[in-house]
């Protein structure tokens, strides 16, 4: 489990209620002038894609969610692929004993 969870400020996400249309996830805020600020305090989770600038966020259910007064948060999606090493060899590796 991920032990630094990073929420961005000058985003909020409110799931639909149960009685939305089935088509109605949720509506997402944003303050323009917060968002930018943190993103500008925390470039670190500013990535690239395609030539842009991107934060990749995760929309999640509440733990004390409910049908009724369903409650959501949007965080910041940390993953980065793992650069695979590469191998080096030595010219031991071709001998099975040595």
């Amino acid at each position: 489990m991920e032990a630094n969870k990073e929420y961005p400020d000058g985003l909020i996400y409110f799931p639909s209620k149960s009685s939305a249309p089935e088509w109605a996830d949720g509506k997402i805020i944003i303050y323009p002038k917060k968002l930018g600020a943190w993103m500008k305090a925390n470039p670190e989770f500013v990535t690239k894609y395609n030539g842009e600038d991107q934060v990749v966020l995760d929309i999640n259910k509440s733990k004390e969610s409910t049908p009724d007064n369903p409650k959501g948060y949007a965080r910041v999606n940390t993953y980065k692929k793992e650069e695979v090493a590469a191998k080096v060899t030595s010219s031991n590796d071709d001998d099975l004993f040595g």
